[in-house]
């Protein structure tokens, strides 16, 4: 398997506001006045999270005071939000999903916070705990698991995902399971995790792309370290299934494996076992 260099992450735009206005009622008495207006302008995220032992689908929504507007740097425009400087922090809510019952858990409630002016997020649920950050050159938020269970997570504007596989596992040539792994689909590119050593609990990012296809669509995926992981393969749009071989870069440091994953059905009751 060839090394695939690594991949800048999308830029796209996306627009997320929504505004909601209060009603105002100029009949009898004539000197009634207007009740206030309020407005907030909303975003939606999706993505996964790979752990310890889990992995999964996370929503989170966010609801601010103030516009989502346009900044970015180094010439790139994105869509993303405003520092105020006042270090104001709004609600977070959502929730984890996980497939089929998948580790025999139920899905959880979400609830956290988000700092308008750092553009610091953080959030939990029963065993989990989340602290992140939205960079708003690559519309990402990303971030590390915390708690019970530790790894990484990632999420883009919900506009942005064409699909999510969030159950999956890796291990060595002729070895049982060694690690989870998930990513998910923004057009053609991945972006995406692994537990790659579980004694550890270590997370790891990687990012690549997914080309055209039917029935089969070509992966290619790479890590984000010098001592990284090469993976190739294969999605099967007509199963939902993807899967195939990694390669240690160096190849000396962790030898070479298999890998498979399955993409999130809503409402499937598939069997979970990889």
């Amino acid at each position: 398997m060839r090394f695939i260099r690594r991949l800048a992450s999308p830029i796209l735009p996306i627009l997320a506001a929504g505004i909601l206005a209060g009603c105002s009622d100029d009949s009898d008495p004539p000197t009634a006045t207007k009740s206030p207006t309020t407005t907030t302008y909303d975003a939606f995220f999706r993505g996964f999270f790979v752990a310890s032992g889990t992995v999964g689908q996370i929503q989170l929504a966010v609801s601010r005071p103030s516009p989502w507007t346009q900044a970015g740097h180094l010439g790139r425009r994105t869509l993303a939000p405003e520092a105020s400087g006042t270090g104001a922090t709004v609600p977070v809510s959502g929730e984890l999903i996980f497939w089929g019952g998948f580790y025999n858990q139920p899905d959880r409630q979400l609830t956290g916070t988000y700092d308008i002016s750092t553009d610091e997020i953080q959030f939990k649920s029963v065993d989990y705990e989340f602290q992140g950050h939205f960079d708003s050159n690559t519309t990402r938020l990303t971030g590390q698991v915390t708690g019970t269970h530790t790894g990484v997570f990632d999420c883009v504007l919900n506009g942005l995902v064409t699909g999510i596989y969030c159950r999956g596992t890796w291990g060595k040539t002729g070895a049982p399971v060694s690690g989870d792994i998930a990513f998910m689909t923004t057009a053609n590119h991945i972006v995406g995790g692994m537990v790659t050593r579980p004694s550890l609990q270590q997370g790891y990012l990687i990012t690549g792309t997914i080309d055209d296809g039917d029935p089969l669509r070509v992966i290619t995926i790479n890590g984000l370290s010098t001592d990284s992981l090469a993976l190739g393969g294969y999605a099967d749009t007509s199963a939902d299934t993807a899967g195939g071989s990694w390669e240690s870069i160096p190849s000396d440091v962790n030898g070479s494996g298999w890998w498979r994953a399955n993409r999130y059905v809503p409402g499937s009751t598939a069997d979970p076992t990889p």
